[in-house]
């Protein structure tokens, strides 16, 4: 990872760590949504929990009117005024067909086959408690053995109410159960989101903090030993050639100096020797100054020793000219006249 960090450069790592904080940014949003469409209102836990709750609101209703419609069934039994026994009766026959519907609605929004058998064994002991009110205990009302009405009321009648009583309860518990546990499924799924969540963003955390150091170090370091080598430099000094440990503007920055200082050595060697160059010429340069001794005849000169020699050795041992022998031409007219006048014929 440390290598392949030098490798690149340093707009490709601020897009790298960019890149991963929105990662982290998007999954950090995909999980928060996901936590709040398990739990929001309408979410499929939350459809369930609601159902069953519905369902024992509706079971609760339908235990009203089954207690309603054996109150009525007592009251007929007991009712000796035919106008009101009538109007009871009517009563009766509303309060069953509820009854029928709530029960057919109850099965309807049961969705487990556990609570399914147990309401379609209470609807069973419905219609057969049904059956005896209207086959036998009424008909017995009607004739007026009201000792046989209460005789079915109190006997077949409550067994078959009791029956009823504890297949609904079946029910009941079962969709308490459920829904208890529901509810702690929903808990538990929520801590563990939350949990699960806050160590994603832990982790994004410290993934960032790692690329956030690591490209720190592979930028502040650098640059720290260039700032180093560039005050050494700005003093004179020119050993201090900064290390190339990346690929990226601070590599490319460090490789540029470095060869700014080796130029800069080339070019003060190249100077150091031009003067020892130019120190080695000053050597070998033979200058003539001061006062020089010639003799006012033979123009013979003397030097520091004392000895007389001609003018043209003289210059010859002082100084790197070299002397070539001719004549001017008054001494050509003065020594060779014959000579000159030819000289001057072919000249003019």
């Amino acid at each position: 990872m440390d290598m392949s960090m030098k490798k690149m450069s340093f707009r490709s790592k601020l897009l790298l760590l960019a890149g991963i904080v929105f990662v982290s940014f998007v999954l950090s949003l995909i999980m928060e949504f996901y936590l709040l469409n398990e739990v929001r209102v309408g979410s499929k836990m939350y459809a369930a929990i609601r159902t069953n709750k519905d369902s024992l609101e509706k079971i609760a209703l339908l235990q009203s009117d089954l207690n309603l419609f054996r109150a009525q069934v007592a009251i007929i039994i007991d009712e000796t005024n035919t106008d009101k026994a009538k109007q009871f009766r009517g009563r009766l026959a509303d309060l069953k067909t509820a009854i029928n519907e709530e029960l057919a609605d109850v099965l309807g929004s049961i969705k487990s086959e556990e609570q399914r058998v147990s309401l379609e064994d209470a609807q069973a002991t419905w219609t057969e408690f049904l059956g005896t009110v209207e086959g036998d205990l009424l008909p017995a009302v009607q004739r007026g053995d009201r000792l046989q009405a209460r005789e079915l009321a109190s006997g077949i009648q409550e067994q078959r109410y009791n029956r009823y009583v504890e297949q609904i309860e079946n029910t009941v518990t079962t969709l308490r159960l459920e829904i208890e546990e529901l509810e702690q499924t929903t808990a538990v799924k929520v801590k563990r989101m939350i949990v699960f969540t806050a160590a994603a963003a832990g982790a994004a955390f410290l993934v960032i903090l790692i690329f956030a150091v690591m490209i720190g170090k592979s930028v502040i370091g650098p640059l720290m030993k260039l700032t180093r080598a560039a005050e050494a430099f700005g003093m004179g000094e020119m050993n201090h050639e900064v290390p190339i440990t990346s690929a990226d503007e601070v590599g490319t920055l460090s490789k540029t100096f470095n060869l700014m200082i080796e130029k800069r050595k080339r070019v003060a060697a190249e100077r150091e020797q031009l003067i020892l160059e130019l120190r080695d010429a000053l050597k070998k340069v033979k200058t003539l100054s001061g006062l020089l001794p010639v003799c006012a005849n033979c123009k013979k000169v003397r030097d520091d020793k004392g000895y007389w020699s001609q003018i043209d050795a003289y210059i010859s041992e002082h100084s790197d000219a070299e002397i070539s022998h001719g004549l001017c031409p008054d001494c050509m007219q003065k020594l060779y006249p014959e000579y000159w006048e030819k000289i001057k014929d072919t000249e003019t």
